[in-house]
């Protein structure tokens, strides 16, 4: 782009596609199609007595599309000719009675006043474009009785400037600093961001764009997220599942494997990043009654199987993340032809594969592993590939502690 700005070609590529919902005259791929997975997911929650908010991330052409070229004019205070497919299928979605909270005309009138939404060499948005988002959710719902009949815990803030190393620029290129708020809780002091609480009437779910600024390892500090913004508007905790690049299936599924998140909820807000509309992998999860609960195993056992399959793990630099969480799928362990079970492993560290990475089907495998839910908040946010079909059904999920060892047949 011009002056300094880089543009995701993900991004570009979903702005320039044709209509990618399944309306009349539209031929689209069921398992990309995100109207039926949306209005599925809103009528099971419906039945739960729980509301859906469906909040898209615009994209940064959208709002920015003079600086790609010289030859386009700055947009207007509403929404251009590359926003307008998106504009229509959230109209799309109203008409299905889904709410939605479309920032893009919110955007553009902080660009005409001088503020920037989105980075100039990253995929995210801007700290403003967070206080915006976390400003209008508050507002959308703030009415709700279940909001008012609870107790304020307030919170506090501070601003800070906030390094920014995107992940669209060259690893030589200066980094940008951003000013940004930092929330801390109710006494100010310790460290920045509000823990998230499972009791909480709120669940977030969302992908990079709520991690960015809130968990470390993304490295652009902490504290200053969409969740943490939500907190402090809201007066109160919220609850999160965010996976990094998993905006459309991977929170969905995660939310599945542990329906018991809904318990107490009076709202999911949903925000994804509007290329995944495109981009994303669409398929409609099921999410079973809540399960009775039990303390989780933090005991670590060593499993011996046979690999049945693993999930292929994107080219290093080929994404704008640097961290990848695989999948193993592993069979017959300990000699048991029935007993299966799914395994996560780091696939990819600082853009460099791991071992792990490295297996091959119909290895004889051994590792260490400890249950996936006593390390999920460590690691659950790390962008995740999962497995298509049955294999992502899998009720007995690890987590590999190191990488497996290859042992003989």
């Amino acid at each position: 782009g011009l002056d300094g700005w880089i543009f995701f070609d993900k991004e570009l590529r979903h702005l320039a596609a044709p209509r990618y919902w399944s309306e009349p005259g539209a031929l689209v791929d069921a398992a990309t199609d995100p109207l039926p997975a949306i209005l599925d997911f809103q009528a099971q929650l419906d039945k739960a007595g729980i509301e859906l908010l469906v909040v898209p991330v615009p994209a940064k052409a959208a709002i920015y599309p003079d600086k790609l070229s010289a030859s386009i004019l700055p947009p207007p205070a509403t929404p251009g000719d590359l926003a307008e497919q998106d504009a229509a299928f959230l109209k799309v979605l109203e008409s299905r009675g889904v709410r939605v909270l479309d920032l893009t005309t919110d955007f553009l009138k902080a660009r005409g006043e001088g503020l920037e939404t989105h980075c100039r060499t990253d995929t995210h948005w801007s700290p403003e474009g967070i206080r915006i988002a976390a400003a209008k959710i508050a507002q959308s719902i703030s009415s709700a009785p279940w909001v008012r009949d609870q107790g304020l815990q307030p919170a506090q803030s501070e601003i800070a400037q906030i390094p920014i190393r995107g992940d669209l620029a060259a690893p030589d290129a200066p980094p940008e600093t951003l000013p940004a708020r930092v929330v801390r809780s109710q006494t100010g002091s310790g460290p920045a961001g509000i823990p998230d609480s499972r009791q909480s009437p709120v669940l977030l779910l969302g992908d990079s764009f709520t991690n960015i600024y809130s968990t470390p390892d993304l490295g652009w500090g902490e504290g200053a997220g969409l969740a943490e913004h939500l907190s402090w508007r809201l007066g109160r905790p919220i609850d999160r599942i965010a996976i990094n690049a998993g905006g459309s299936l991977t929170v969905r599924q995660n939310l599945a494997r542990n329906p018991n998140r809904l318990d107490g909820k009076k709202v999911v807000i949903y925000e994804f990043a509007v290329r995944e509309l495109t981009s994303g992998d669409w398929r409609p999860i099921s999410i079973p009654a809540a399960k009775s609960s039990a303390p989780s195993a933090k005991s670590s056992t060593t499993l011996t199987g046979i690999l049945k399959a693993i999930s292929p793990l994107p080219a290093p630099g080929s994404v704008p993340y640097k961290d990848a969480v695989i999948s193993l799928h592993l069979t017959e362990i300990h000699g048991d032809p029935g007993a299966e079970a799914l395994v996560f492993a780091r696939g990819m560290i600082g853009n460099v594969p791991t071992a792990a990475s490295l297996l091959q089907p119909g290895t004889r495998l051994s590792l260490d592993a400890v249950p996936w839910e006593s390390v999920e908040n460590e690691f659950g946010s790390i962008t995740r590939i999962e497995f298509d079909g049955p294999a992502a059904d899998l009720e007995t999920i690890y987590w590999a502690q190191e990488n497996p060892v290859v042992t003989p047949p």
